[in-house]
């Protein structure tokens, strides 16, 4: 559930609704986005340490 489904399960009124489920959306994408660019950094931080490990091993 979002903020929407949830304060509409409390039984808030629907301008309240509305306003949170715009909120959570925009709340959201910015997590998404922030979570995709941390993933990438962190693949790119990822193949050269791993690359030396495979080196170092064989």
């Amino acid at each position: 559930l979002g903020f929407g489904g949830m304060a509409s399960a409390a039984g808030v009124g629907d301008d309240v609704v509305t306003f949170f489920d715009m909120a959570g959306n925009q709340i959201g994408q910015d997590i998404t986005l922030i979570l995709l660019s941390g993933l990438f950094l962190n693949l790119f931080n990822l193949l050269p340490s791993q690359q030396k490990n495979d080196l170092e091993q064989s």
